[in-house]
């Protein structure tokens, strides 16, 4: 008996669909099963996605390449079942269902699960499972060195482009954030920040130097996305404040920060997090201290 929650899509939703299924699995104190199934095989529309998170402790898991789960139980989940010994529970719509946390032993987990919400009861434990593998491989860098040495005063500014412009899908349900959220994200936190220093994670560099007016302020660009995803979202949660894309990339790296230095910090999140505003519900998305413009 255990949970299984099926992965798909980059870092951040393995990360969100992790969460939910190790929620579930301390609920009912039983074992997490990771089906990677949904990183292979990928329709070409799609941007190609690898398991991630082979780079974290975790929590006790196994984990499995391929689960026979029949596709049409996706859409007939109330007869799941009759083909597996799994009970399959789709996600629907971008509400929290209370009856989430009663879920019993043996659930197969299908969905985003793109809110704190849902494992806020356990945020230690995550946080804690989320540590390095290889805590060699993040400690003792040349950038954390820098980002530490700012202390107080050190921002992680993420600039998400890649996909959402090359990808016809992904630029039609995210799109991408224009040059002014990011001028009034970085003239609130210098208004409230004496100094900061901005550190500018992007996978477009070019992009950011021509359309980022930073003129007066200290920063550093952070280039290495693309080769180390996971590397990159650590060291952003070692900033004492963000202003995050509309990318669970760098929610992530948010919320790790909260649980490392505690509310008292300014992070800054887009309104638009999609091109539909019904997708996704600011309210259930971003803790509530943080500031949403």
């Amino acid at each position: 008996m255990m949970i299984c929650t099926r992965l798909h899509g980059g870092l951040g939703n393995q990360l969100f669909q992790y969460a939910a299924g190790r929620v579930l699995a301390t609920l009912n104190h039983t074992t997490l099963l990771l089906d990677l199934s949904g990183l292979s095989n990928q329709p070409c529309s799609e941007t190609p996605r690898k398991y991630e998170l082979k780079h974290f402790t975790l929590g006790p898991t196994i984990f499995a390449g391929h689960e026979s789960i029949p596709k049409i139980c996706k859409y007939l989940a109330p007869l799941s079942r009759l083909y597996t010994p799994w009970r399959i529970h789709v996600q629907r719509g971008n509400e929290i269902n209370a009856h989430f946390f009663k879920l019993p032993d043996q659930t197969y987990l299908l969905g985003y699960w793109q809110s704190y919400l849902y494992f806020q009861c356990i945020s230690s434990q995550i946080f804690e499972e989320l540590s390095p593998a290889c805590t060699n491989m993040i400690q003792g860098t040349s950038l954390l060195d820098s980002i530490v040495a700012c202390k107080y005063h050190s921002v992680a500014l993420h600039v998400r482009r890649g996909d959402y412009v090359s990808s016809p899908s992904a630029n039609f349900f995210h799109g991408v954030l224009p040059p002014s959220y990011y001028e009034s994200a970085i003239h609130r936190l210098s208004e409230s920040l004496e100094e900061p220093h901005f550190f500018i994670f992007s996978d477009d560099p070019h992009w950011c130097q021509q359309n980022l007016n930073l003129e007066g302020f200290n920063y550093s660009f952070v280039s290495q996305i693309q080769s180390s995803a996971w590397q990159d979202l650590l060291l952003m949660s070692y900033c004492h404040h963000h202003i995050i894309a509309n990318s669970t990339f760098s929610w992530w790296s948010a919320w790790l920060a909260d649980q490392r230095f505690g509310f008292s910090r300014t992070v800054i999140a887009p309104s638009r997090w999609c091109v539909s505003p019904n997708m996704i519900k600011s309210d259930l998305l971003f803790p509530t201290h943080w500031l949403v413009i």
